[in-house]
């Protein structure tokens, strides 16, 4: 680190690229003007191991009165190159010999954490104010401390007056080979006193009220009366140093004497002597046993958990089997015990990286044994009950995974089906089971498919004729993508779903597959969106924000008829309630009931909510695409989201053909319908009658008339 000369500061502010060097200028000159042992000085300041970039820092000292003594505070304040907008960097210097004492305002490494760095704003915030707010704070607490040898003990005799410094200063002894340094009152030198420093030991016993002191240490240091010792300073203070005998206990009376070696005992008693520790005895014995000096003890006492932020010791981290993670005891508890006894087995994961991946394919043996290290741990520091609804839920899971294993549709058994027809038999309740739908054997099944059966239901059986068909479509509204499992679709839920039978994740609207983070391959970003689907323009995710009159015009727009449309010459209907069935919350749990919200005639016997979920299903059957209605803005922003070249706009070129093209591209480019082909001007107006009869089919009982 070079020193700043006054005459190179203009001149290195502006070789680091300082936005603002005159501000600068005023801001150190205020404070060096107040604090003189705070020098200007250049270096490189590291971000991180790849980044690191030339800037200037105020180094030095700064005065602290704690106790009734005053202490020089070694400060390191990096300006940020948009000085004074951004606050700078704060540190505390560490000296020979000292560690840090992390709390409130420090961390390990000596950064400061301050609420007037935290709260910086100019003109109001400078340097001066930030200084004077250290100085007000470490009044308080002191940042640093000397380290001890653990031969020694420190006895504090409090000067006159009676003050009583709880700040332990420890010096270690010195060697017949080693050098202590001595810090003069002249600050630009410093003297090393080889040999010269003789350790003693001070016994201190009470005669008469007074101390009675043998063996003083003696200093033989130069002659130069400017030369002021440390240690000097140390003994005219009152704390000076006793025979190497065991101290006295400081624990509570009831409180038994833990297990500590000789040698690692000065360490414990650092430990419990810190001032609002967030560690028990036992977790400060075990720290001293299992570290090397004070400093090893504190990092082991000191892990925060990443969920929750408490601070925790070594010991209280669990650290996950199959990825780097780790956490607290205490969240890996709440977790684990929520997932099991809420979710399926797929989600028992990691709570930070969601790995492994359970869904995926081809990783059985991956899966295996990742769940059996997991139920180690879930022995060891969850419940029995649920460890043992953990190993019920993987059996299960195990079963599921056979290529011939199925549950019974009417009772709980599962079953080993060996035989090459479709019906299964259940020992347990001896009803039968479709073994490739999966649904309750009928006799009209025998001897045809499951898709013929299907056919043959919709169109024969007695159950779904006439008032009872709307139900019958609500019940079986949606199909999973994935293995076909046929789902109870009531209105009033989200777009969301999950197949109960593979747990399989999609869109309702447009059976996208939901994916969480980094599963998603799409882009970088995904990474930090969450669960999330990339739903086509004209899915109803997207479309649930247009208005009515804009629905309609796309309907229009490619002459594909609906209900509801006002047109000269027909009927009016009267206002009335929508009867669309909804699940909704009661007291008595879910039930299915009408919307019951008014219906304006024009909409023919639906609320504004469901006749704009018609037009829109409408859209999503027909693979109408909406851009066709888009704005420049519209077609911009779905050439961001899917990550497409925006084209540039050409000098001398008009607005309209630039929007053109936005929406010649968007088709060519940006298919609605993944993994088809981009369908032809003509084949976006033909009206398929199949698709049309089957939305009319699911809304036609819920409009006024037929």
């Amino acid at each position: 680190m070079s020193a700043v000369p006054d005459a190179a500061v203009e001149s290195t502010l502006a070789k680091c690229l300082y936005g603002n060097p005159a501000k600068i200028l005023e801001d150190i000159a205020q404070v060096q003007a107040v604090y003189k042992n705070l020098h200007l000085f250049v270096d490189r300041f590291c971000y991180n191991a790849q980044v690191q970039k030339w800037l200037v820092n105020l180094s030095g000292t700064v005065p602290v009165m704690y106790k009734d003594h005053l202490y020089n505070l070694p400060l390191c304040i990096w300006l940020h190159t948009a000085h004074p907008w951004v606050y700078p960097k704060c540190f505390v210097k560490l000296p020979a010999n000292m560690v840090i004492l992390p709390g409130k305002h420090v961390d390990q490494s000596g950064d400061l954490v301050l609420n007037y760095l935290q709260n910086w704003k100019y003109p109001s915030s400078n340097l001066l104010g930030l200084v004077q707010e250290i100085i007000s704070v470490f009044q308080q607490q002191p940042p640093v401390y000397a380290v001890m040898n653990p031969n020694y003990n420190v006895v504090h005799n409090p000067p006159s007056g009676g003050v009583n410094s709880s700040y332990g200063v420890y010096i270690p002894a010195a060697s017949a080979s080693s050098q202590t340094e001595v810090i003069c009152e002249n600050t630009k030198n410093i003297n090393l006193c080889q040999n010269n420093l003789e350790v003693g030991v001070t016994v201190v016993g009470e005669t008469d009220g007074q101390s009675s002191k043998k063996n003083l240490i003696s200093l033989n240091c130069a002659d130069d009366k400017n030369v002021h010792s440390y240690v000097k300073e140390l003994l005219d203070n009152g704390i000076i140093f006793e025979a190497p005998v065991q101290p006295a206990s400081t624990l509570p009376p009831s409180t038994q004497q833990p297990e500590i070696p000789d040698e690692k005992y000065w360490i414990f008693r650092l430990l419990i002597n810190i001032e609002e520790r967030h560690f028990s005895l036992e977790e400060a014995a075990e720290a001293a046993r299992s570290s090397i000096d004070f400093d090893s003890a504190l990092r082991y006492l000191s892990h925060e958990c990443p969920i929750c932020n408490e601070q925790v010791s070594f010991n209280k981290i669990i650290t996950m089997t199959h990825c780097s993670c780790a956490f607290c005891e205490k969240c890996f508890k709440v977790h684990f015990t929520t997932v099991i006894k809420e979710k399926s087995i797929s989600h028992v994961v990691c709570p930070l990286c969601s790995n492994p991946d359970l869904k995926k394919d081809g990783n059985k043996e991956d899966v295996m044994e990742y769940f059996n290290l997991l139920d180690t741990q879930i022995r060891h520091y969850l419940d029995p009950e649920v460890h043992e609804l953990f190993q019920s839920k993987l059996r299960d899971k195990t079963l599921m995974d056979m290529p011939n294993f199925r549950w019974c549709a009417n009772c709980s058994f599962g079953l080993l089906h060996e035989a090459s027809r479709l019906r299964m038999d259940c020992p347990s309740c001896g009803k039968s089971t479709c073994f490739q739908c999966r649904t309750p054997w009928e006799k009209q099944h025998e001897g045809i498919s499951c898709e013929q059966f299907k056919t043959w239901k919709l169109q024969n059986h007695p159950e779904y004729q006439a008032n009872r068909l709307a139900r019958y479509l609500s019940m079986n509204g949606i199909e999973c993508p994935s293995c076909g499992f046929q789902f109870d679709l009531s209105k009033g839920g989200c777009l969301h779903f999950i197949c109960s039978q593979c747990q399989h994740e999609f869109c309702g609207g447009c059976k996208r597959p939901f994916k969480m983070d980094s599963a998603c391959g799409f882009s970088r970003e995904c990474h930090a969106k969450g669960l999330h689907a990339h739903h086509p323009r004209n899915c109803f995710y997207y479309l649930r924000d247009w208005d009515i009159k804009r629905l309609q015009q796309l309907l229009n727009h490619n002459r594909i008829p609906y209900r509801g449309s006002v047109r000269e010459g027909s009927q009016m209907h009267a206002e009335g309630l929508c009867r669309v069935l909804e699940y909704k919350e009661t007291i008595h749990g879910l039930t299915e009931e009408q919307c019951e919200q008014i219906a304006p005639a024009e909409y023919d016997g639906l609320c504004i909510k469901h006749y704009k979920e018609y037009l829109g299903e409408l859209i999503n059957k027909h693979a109408v695409d909406p851009v066709l209605l888009y704005s420049k803005e519209e077609m911009l922003s779905e050439l961001q989201r899917w990550r497409a070249t925006i084209p540039v706009l050409l000098q001398g070129g008009t607005e309209e053909n630039y929007v053109e093209k936005l929406r010649k591209k968007i088709i060519a480019e940006i298919r609605i319908n993944s993994g088809q082909a981009v369908p032809s001007s003509s084949e976006l107006y033909v009206t398929s009658s199949t698709e049309q009869s089957a939305v009319w089919s699911h809304w036609q009982p819920f409009f006024t008339s037929s």
